[in-house]
């Protein structure tokens, strides 16, 4: 055998040996992990996460888990959930928009859990902050002094008649008579609002609306009788008729509370818990600010501008056309 073949024939065996080689490191089978119950696929139950599993149901409690039946019974849990993992990944239904955004959130969430949680739970506001809080905003805290009211009102609209008019004035007459005719100690309008008021709301409970605060507020009814009320000084004090836009109206003062200051004491807790609330913002923004400089995020902002809108543009109410100009008042 000449020099040439033979080192041809070494050749093409270590060739052979090296492929040969290789096919069994690819083909050749994991060993599987110590302490394994279940293999499914390529992936395996090992004893401490059904442990981990088992005590998550409820293991610790007696009685639980006592016997092989229900053990196997949990594994077979577990065996059909990494069965149907393993299926879902094989088709690919990871990498769906919905799952992977479902993914994401459940991500985002537990990350919080276990990153943001203790340090919202860790924030304290010291005794000191809530007084200088306290003292910034004394003025706010105070109720202002208010007066709880009763009215009747005898309804007219503003474009009726002057035969309308003047039946309606003729029965806010008869009312005020008959208010003169309450005993004394009925602060409000009793009976009499229930049978001459026209105010559905008031009427059946003496004519009486509620507070009205000293404080600038829009009147929730006709302004004439905000108006009446300031001048109203003790319960009892009432008002003639009162012509307003939507009919006559009679006053009266129910109850007066003086303006009340209000202490450190009582509104401590709410401060505390206004304080913490800022903080814990505050706390938050600093979290998500650090994880996005850590992230350093860009935008394509060529990209962006280039992406249509996937619906057409709203198309704005015309405008009610104008009315006539009057020349003569233009000039």
């Amino acid at each position: 055998m000449n020099v040439a073949r033979l080192l041809l024939i070494l050749l093409l065996g270590a060739v052979l040996g090296f492929v040969a080689g290789q096919r069994w490191t690819v083909e050749e089978t994991p060993a599987p992990p110590d302490e394994w119950l279940a293999r499914v696929g390529g992936e395996y139950i090992i004893r401490d996460e059904f442990i981990d599993e088992m005590e998550r149901r409820g293991g610790l409690r007696p009685g639980q888990y006592q016997d092989t039946g229900q053990r196997r019974s949990l594994l077979n849990e577990m065996i059909v959930r990494k069965s149907l993992v393993a299926a879902a990944r094989e088709e690919e239904f990871d990498e769906r928009p919905e799952v992977a955004r479902a993914l994401d959130s459940i991500l985002i969430n537990r990350y919080q859990q276990s990153e943001l949680q203790p340090l919202r739970e860790s924030v304290e506001v010291e005794p000191e902050e809530i007084e200088a809080y306290f003292n910034a905003r004394s003025d706010e805290y105070a109720v202002p002094a208010r007066k709880r009211i009763a009215m009747i009102q005898i309804a007219v609209s503003p474009d009726a008649a002057d035969e309308a008019r003047s039946r309606a004035r003729t029965r806010a007459e008869q009312a005020a008579n008959a208010i003169e005719e309450l005993d004394e100690a009925t602060l409000h309008f009793g009976a009499v609002a229930r049978e001459f008021s026209d105010d559905q709301a008031s009427r059946y409970r003496g004519g009486v609306v509620g507070w009205i605060s000293e404080e600038p507020v829009r009147p929730r009814f006709d302004p004439v009788v905000a108006d009446a009320a300031t001048r109203l000084e003790q319960p009892g004090d009432t008002t003639g008729i009162l012509e307003g836009e939507d009919g006559f109206y009679i006053v009266r003062l129910v109850q007066w509370e003086p303006r009340q200051e209000r202490s450190l004491e009582q509104l401590a807790p709410g401060i505390r818990q206004v304080i913490r609330r800022e903080k814990v913002s505050e706390l938050q923004r600093s979290f998500l600010d650090e994880r996005l400089s850590r992230a350093n995020p860009e935008i394509n902002e060529e990209m962006l501008a280039e992406i249509e809108p996937l619906s057409e543009a709203e198309v704005p109410e015309p405008a009610p056309p104008a009315g006539p100009t009057n020349i003569e008042d233009e000039r």
